[in-house]
Formats: structure tokens, sequence, C-alpha cells
């Protein structure tokens, strides 16, 4: 007599419901990997047909952004200076404004310094001062971004379009490697959870079509895991020479990956402590490696009579400005930066030192990093040169997409608690983890510095979450609602909408995004006579107001500075828009415009001054 077999959730005890999926998952693993593939693929085409049609896509054309920064260092290398012999600091209204307050405080330095300076370029002086302070042949930010940028205008064309399509490749790449370091170490199933987070968390996405270096930052994190993990399960000098090429650029891309290349030596080190040959070979391949990815860089250093090891000239000064007495974690204070700049000319060491020395009293600087610890796991987004929340308003994909990072942190701490009994095995994931999060902790906690911490976080975040899976399948009810309320408690904060670290919106978001994109095209329709075109741009910028727009009115007014300027802003923008549609004969049309129009200054009224900083 034959017998129906037993599925899973009738008659497998519970202690193999758990291995069966893992073992079901393991047969699956190509077919997972082509899903999540084809997956991230289509979001990221279905994105770029969205962001391609909006502001978001041009904010590089704004000069005070590090996007044009790139964009024209790039231009200068792709033009023929490929040594950038010519590329010069870049001249923000910050820097402007910080060269203002060293005139002011240092009269006869300033002096002595714009002697023989053109007088009738009113930015000589500031120019010159911070060519003394980050110039000289140093590179201002790293150089490994600007020239892959560099190398794609020379074969592509000049068009950032090409940069967003292999930036989506390797976002493409970063949720494949997610999910196989997460399987290595965690088993299948917090695998297809890790690339679940990556595929449904926006800012991943968004990055990618931003000329900013936080999707390769991402790559490079990752598949540098990944070599560490391979080369230290079996110690070969190619293996680790592999290791070391990635790395040797990543230290040209941002510096706080040094902290992966101590852990690299580190572990060869531990992993053959008893064999000396062999450790001299896998050694010796590492630092080759390492040499050969580093090394053009340092030779242009040299070339262009820079020290041959630095490669950020900015890092000090963004230090200061991020760490100075009555900075947050969100917003610098420049209010020190002239007097310290001018007692350490940008010296790093000295500049740490006086820039704590701002600070009255050890526990004033210990509130600051607190701050900066409790923002790195809030949900929010902090803007910097660039909004995922603006970007939302422009994207239906990027406002469906649910996972934030207050979702990912919760279950990734957990995953972090339990991962540490096998702290050894795991250690590369914990390295990539503390290199991201110095970039925090010693920075500003922006969303575009976060990028890399979520994404190492993912897989811990995939192994409490199957941890909790399997405590349920083995009907360990005690252990299941510990985990469950383990990852549940500091979720009550991270996702908590009663903190706030500033506005979701920014007015300066929305003047860029004019700035870059309406008021060109705007422009030309005028220039060619043609209002229909002229009013239906303007009719184009006004469907995507932030929600805050939207509430404010007569009887609901500006409760701050940033909402009185949006509104202030958009009732010039319909009021623009009304005086078109009656030039064309469409008063009717026009009436509602100006009542709103009317509206908003009157909300913008409520908040006194509100032009000013």
């Amino acid at each position: 007599m034959s017998h129906k077999p037993k599925t899973p959730s009738s008659g497998t005890p519970p202690a193999d419901r758990y291995v069966s999926i893992e073992q079901w998952l393991r047969r699956r693993r190509g077919y997972t990997i082509a899903v999540i593939i084809t997956v991230a693929l289509l979001t990221r085409a279905w994105c770029f047909l969205e962001l391609a049609a909006s502001p978001c896509f041009w904010t590089h054309e704004w000069d005070q952004s590090d996007m044009s920064t790139f964009h024209n260092w790039a231009e200068t290398i792709a033009a023929g200076d490929w040594w950038s012999r010519t590329v010069r600091p870049p001249l923000h209204h910050w820097h402007i404004q910080i060269a203002g307050d060293y005139a002011e405080r240092f009269p006869q330095r300033w002096a002595k310094l714009t002697v023989a300076l053109d007088p009738d370029d009113p930015n000589a002086g500031a120019r010159a001062l911070w060519d003394r302070w980050c110039g000289g042949g140093r590179t201002y930010q790293s150089p490994l971004y600007p020239y892959l940028i560099a190398g794609t205008y020379m074969l592509l064309g000049p068009a950032v379009g090409w940069i967003y399509a292999w930036q989506m490749l390797l976002g493409t790449a970063s949720i494949v490697l997610v999910h196989v370091l997460a399987r290595r170490h965690f088993g299948d199933l917090a695998a297809i959870v890790a690339a679940a987070l990556m595929l449904l968390y926006g800012p991943l996405l968004f990055y990618e079509f931003v000329l900013l270096r936080a999707t390769l930052i991402v790559f490079l994190g990752l598949l540098i895991v990944l070599l560490l993990d391979r080369a230290s399960e079996r110690h070969t000098a190619l293996r680790w020479l592999g290791v070391g090429f990635p790395l040797g650029l990543s230290l040209a891309l941002k510096a706080h990956f040094v902290f992966l290349a101590i852990a690299a030596m580190g572990l060869v080190t531990v992993g053959l402590w008893t064999r000396w040959d062999r450790l001299a070979r896998c050694a010796g391949a590492l630092l080759v490696g390492l040499a050969i990815g580093f090394g053009p860089f340092v030779a242009r250093n040299v070339v262009a009579g820079a020290p041959p090891l630095e490669m950020a000239s900015n890092g000090p000064v963004t230090f200061l400005i991020s760490n100075a007495v009555d900075s947050d974690c969100v917003s610098w204070n420049m209010g020190h930066a002239a007097e310290v700049l001018a007692e350490t000319d940008n010296e790093f060491l000295p500049l740490v030192v006086a820039t704590l020395g701002t600070h009255p009293t050890v526990t004033s600087y210990l509130r600051l990093l607190g701050a900066k610890i409790l923002a790195t796991w809030y949900w929010f987004e902090s803007p910097n040169n660039t909004n995922f929340y603006y970007a939302q308003l422009h994207s239906r994909l990027l406002r469906w997409l649910p996972v934030s990072f207050g979702m990912i942190g919760p279950p990734a701490l957990v995953g972090l608690i339990l991962g540490l009994r096998r702290f050894r095995r795991h250690a590369p994931l914990y390295f990539l983890l503390l290199a991201n999060l110095v970039v925090l902790y010693v920075f500003f906690v922006f969303g575009r510095f976060r990028l890399p911490l979520a994404t190492a976080l993912a897989p811990f975040a995939g192994f409490a979450t199957a941890r909790l899976a399997r405590f349920v399948l083995m009907h360990r009810w005690k252990a299941a609602v510990a985990t469950a309320v383990a990852c549940a408690l500091p979720a009550v904060y991270t996702l908590s909408p009663a903190f706030s670290l500033g506005p979701r919106t920014r007015a300066a978001d929305v003047y860029v995004g004019y700035l870059v994109y309406y008021e060109v095209q705007l422009k030309s329709a005028l220039a060619h006579g043609d209002l229909a075109a002229a009013a239906a741009i303007l009719s184009e910028s006004l469907a995507h107001q932030p929600p805050e727009i939207r509430m404010l009115g007569a009887t609901h007014p500006a409760q701050n500075k940033n909402e009185a300027r949006l509104a202030g802003f958009y009732a010039e923008t319909y009021q623009h828009h009304a005086r078109l549609l009656q030039d064309l004969g469409r008063a009717a049309e026009a009436e509602p415009q100006l009542a709103r129009a009317a509206e908003l200054q009157a909300a913008a009224n409520a908040v006194p001054e509100y032009w000013k900083n």
C-alpha cells in the first residue's frame, strides 16, 4: 500500500523544516540570481525614464554642487589635461563666505595675499586663499571617480546618461553581491531577504542617477569583502593579488577604504601566522595589487607636485565644519573655519586638534557624537547636494518603493549581535561596516554617506530575519518572541516620525530644480515666442510641488523659513503662469492661478524676512 509523501507543513518535524527550505532555495540559486538581476534592471530602466524627464537628471549643471565639480573636472581631463594640472579647488558660496571671514579677521594677511591679484575680480582673493589651502597640485576630492567619468566622456561623449548607465549596472551588481555575501555567511533564506531589502530600498536606486560616487563606493566595498572572503578561505598569492588591486583603486575613491586595507593585511597575517613562506608570498601579492591599483594616482601627484599619498585636500576642512562647536549631525558651522584654517593651513592633525579645541568641554563634543550616532540609525535621508525626497516628487517608482533605512537598521542590529559568535568567519563584513560608520561619525550623517552602510547592513538584517523564521518553524516560541522584540524595540525610534532632522524638501532643492531644468526650457520657449509651450512648462513644474506646499494657504501659514521660502517661490511661479495664460487669452484658467498665488504669498508673509538666512 503506497503512502502519500508528507509535506513540510503537515508532517516534517519542526527541526527539519528550516533545513528543507534552505535546501530548496539552494537548488534554485541560479534562478534566484536571474530573478534578482531581471527585477533590478527593470526597475532601473523604469526609474531612468522617469528621472530623465525631470530636473533630477541635470543637477550637475548647478555650479554649487559636487556633481558640477566632478563633471567639470572630468571634462578637463577628457580635453587633454591627463594629470589634472589645471584643475583647481571649486569656489562655492561657502568657500567665499569663509574667505570673507578670513579677510575680516586677518586684514594684514589678506592684504598681503591679494596685493598682486586682479582688482576687477571680486573672487580673486578667495580663489587664491583656497588654492593655498587645498590647491598646489593636490586634488580637492579623490580622483578615481572623475577619471572614470572622463574615460566615459572620451569613449561615448560628454553626456551624463552614459555615467548613469554604468552606475545602474554597478547598482545591479551590488544587489547580487549583497545576495552572494549573505548566502555565504548566513544561508540562502538570509540572502533572499537581504537582496529583497536592497531591491526595495529607494536611495540605492536614486543615487545611481546622480553624478556622485556613492554607487561606486557601494560596489567596491562589497566586491572587496567578497574577495577577502575567498582569499581567507584558501590563501594563494593570486587571490590576495586580486584583493589588492580593487583595494588600491578604492584608496583613490575614498579615504575610508584604508580601514579595509588594514583589515586585509590583518586577515592574511592571522590566517598564515605559522607559515612564514606563504605569508610572505600572499602579503607580498596583496601589496603588489595595492601598488598596481593605487600607483597611477601616486604618480599623478608626483607629476603635479602634490604630496604622493594625499588624494583629497578637502578632508581636513570637511572635518572642521562638521565637528566644530555648534555643528550638528547634518549641517555645518563655519563660525570657526577662518580662524582654524588660518592657524593650521588645512594641515590635518593640527586642524583636528584645533577643531576639537573649539568645544568648551569634552561633553560638548560627546553630545555632537551622540547626535551623529542617533541620526545614523534614523529613517530620514538627510539631503546634501541632492535630495531623495525631491526626486520622489518626479518618480512614482521611488515613491512606491517601501523600504527605508529605519527598516533595515533594527534587524541588522540584532544580526550584528547574533553574528558575534562567529566573528572571525564574518570579520570582513564587520570591517566593511566599521569603515562606513567611521565616515558618518567623523564627518556628516548625509544620506549619500550612509548608503554604503545600508548595503553593508543588509546581510545582517537578512540573518536576523532568517533566524526569526527558523525559531518559528522549529516552534521555539520564546526565542522567536525575544528576537522579534529585539527587532521591534529599536524600530520604535528608527521609524518614528516624531524626530526631525530637517524638512523633507528644502527650498534649495526646488530652486535648483527650477534653475537647471524648467527655467532653461522656459527661456528657450519665450525666446522663440512660443507662449503655449512656456505655459505648459510652468504647469509641469507646478505639478511636482512638495506636499508641504499643498497644505499652505491663508488659513495655514508657513511655520518656518523653509516653508515660507517654498511658499514665496511657488507664489511667484503661479503668478508667472497666470500672466502667460492671460497673454494666451485664457483668462478663466488664469484666475485660480492668481488666487493660489495670493494664498501662498500670504502664507509666506507669516514668517518675516523669510528670504534672509
